[in-house]
């Protein structure tokens, strides 16, 4: 993890962790390997909105040039499901860009995520796993038989579902 020297309150410097280096190391190759991958421009909006890219020649380095690219007109607002879901997904692919998805474990995340999207005019996969729909739900409660996840993945959804079309993003949800 890295560490990040602050100053206290007496002007003395005391090292300090980030602690969301742990959560982060876990996934660190796969975002890795997938962003260096990615094209220049979804780098640039590190994955957001519905970006296309003009390649520099010989295809590889960096854009010369981006362009919005709109969206199928199947896609609307909100929870995005069936052949529209497919439709986006179509789309991602034959315009080079990614759609990103962030795994939520509470309601700010997910109202931080749509915010996100709206800034930049993209759609968003919002996922919810299984300990995150649990910590969704509370971690006081029972998850014999994974009930508390399940009720926590159903209140993250309706959320979604609630506040997408507000927010002006397609999302698509995404449940372990």
């Amino acid at each position: 993890g890295s560490w990040n020297k602050s100053s206290s309150s007496g002007g003395a410097a005391v090292a300090t962790r980030n602690p969301w280096d742990d959560v982060n190391e876990t996934n660190k190759v796969a975002k890795t390997d997938a962003f260096t991958k990615a094209p220049a421009a979804v780098k640039k909006s590190f994955g957001l909105g519905s970006w296309s890219k003009t390649a520099s020649p010989g295809g590889s380095g960096p854009a010369s040039s981006t362009k919005m690219t709109p969206l199928p007109a199947s896609v609307h607002a909100g929870v995005v499901t069936g052949q529209a879901q497919v439709d986006l997904l179509n789309h991602a692919k034959e315009n080079g860009y990614a759609i990103p998805a962030v795994n939520c474990v509470s309601s700010s995340g997910i109202n931080a995520c749509l915010e996100a999207a709206a800034r930049n005019d993209s759609p968003v996969i919002i996922q919810f796993s299984s300990g995150g729909s649990q910590f969704y739900a509370g971690k006081g409660l029972d998850n014999t038989d994974f009930a508390a996840a399940i009720d926590g993945a159903i209140s993250g959804a309706f959320h979604v579902r609630t506040l997408a079309k507000r927010y002006g993003v397609p999302v698509i949800l995404h449940t372990d």
